[in-house]
Formats: C-alpha cells, structure tokens, sequence
C-alpha cells in the first residue's frame, strides 16, 4: 500500500468514526423517556443527553460534574444509597434501584435507576452507564388498581349501608385524598352520611 492511499484511507476512517459517533448520539437522545448517561469511577456524571435534560431538568453544563447522590432525596442520602448501589454495581457489574429520585426543581418523582460498570479490556473499571426512567405514571396507575380492587372487596363484603360507606371514605382518603365526604340526597334534601380525613 502507497502513501498516498493511506492518507486518502485515514480521513475516509475519520469521517466514518465522526458519522458512527453521531448515529450513536441520536440513538441515545431518541430515547425521550430514559435518562441516559456515563458517570465517572467516583460517580459524578461526566456527560448528559436530552432524555436526562427532560426528566432531571438539568442542562448539560449544569449537570456535568454532579454527583449521582444529587438524583435522590435526603432519606436516600442519609442511608448512603447512591454510595451502596454504585459499590454494588462496580462488584456485581450491575445494579438497580426503584424509588423516590429528585429533580432540579427538587420535585420527586418515582423511578428507577440501573447502573452497570463499564470496563476496559484489561478489567479496570472506567466508570458507570446510569440508566433512569420515570415510572410516576406507572405507580399512579397501580395504586389506583389496587384501591379500585380493595374499595370493590369493601362494596361486596357488607351489607351494612352505613359501615360500607364508611369504609370507602377511609379507603379514598387513605389513597388518594386529604378529606372525602359522601353526601346522599334524600327526600328532605342532602345529607352527610359518611366524613374521613388526613390525621
């Protein structure tokens, strides 16, 4: 092989490197609904992509450089958890984590979390992969199954007017509201025949 076909080779390789480096790009900020990024060795995130901007609400620069810890409340951090799963991940290869995560905003939101250890040929380990995803939906829709199947069981399992409509105030307040009252209409007008609150 020539000289010259070897420097006509190397930016054809250039060029295929830069095309192929950004088809990955866009593979992984076509991802709208997962949070994708590297984190270092040390755990602090060392580049972000949109579906990250999208879900923590953080910019690029801003995000480069913080620790995994800033993604969850202060409970979490209190019991060491962001330290706990990026140890597990770096013996076991891999982790997962589902609960209460942070936004920008401080706003919570319910997720998941999935670490893996990326190492070099020679075994290192270079860093993390963290890979999040929003399941508040999710969560708002299996809570809602269970108290729909646990107010039907309270609606079929008495005959007791009264202790029924009770029972289905304190099953609403206890999933998904502050106060629930229910009112009948009877002949003499509307009247409070059940009343729950939050303690």
């Amino acid at each position: 092989m020539s000289a010259d076909s070897e420097r006509k080779e190397e930016p054809e390789s250039k060029v295929a490197l830069r095309e192929s480096e950004e088809r990955f790009r866009l593979l992984i900020d076509s991802l709208r609904d997962y949070s994708v990024f590297p984190l270092s060795v040390e755990g602090r995130v060392s580049n972000w992509n949109l579906g990250a901007e999208r879900l923590k609400g953080f910019s690029t620069q801003e995000a480069i450089g913080l620790h995994l810890s800033r993604f969850f409340p202060e409970e979490e951090n209190a019991e060491r958890v962001p330290e706990r799963i990026l140890k597990r991940a770096e013996m076991d290869g891999r982790s997962e984590y589902e609960g209460w995560l942070i936004r920008k905003d401080n706003s919570r939101f319910w997720g998941t979390v999935v670490l893996s250890a990326m190492r070099d040929q020679d075994g290192r380990l270079r860093g993390f992969s963290n890979i999040a995803r929003d399941l508040s939906e999710r969560r708002r829709v299996e809570k809602a199954q269970a108290f729909l199947a646990e107010a039907g069981e309270v609606l079929t399992g008495s005959l007791e007017y009264e202790k029924t409509l009770q029972e289905v105030v304190r099953l609403a307040v206890r999933g998904m509201a502050d106060w629930c009252s229910v009112a009948v209409q009877g002949a003499d007008g509307l009247a409070v025949r059940a009343a729950a609150h939050a303690r």
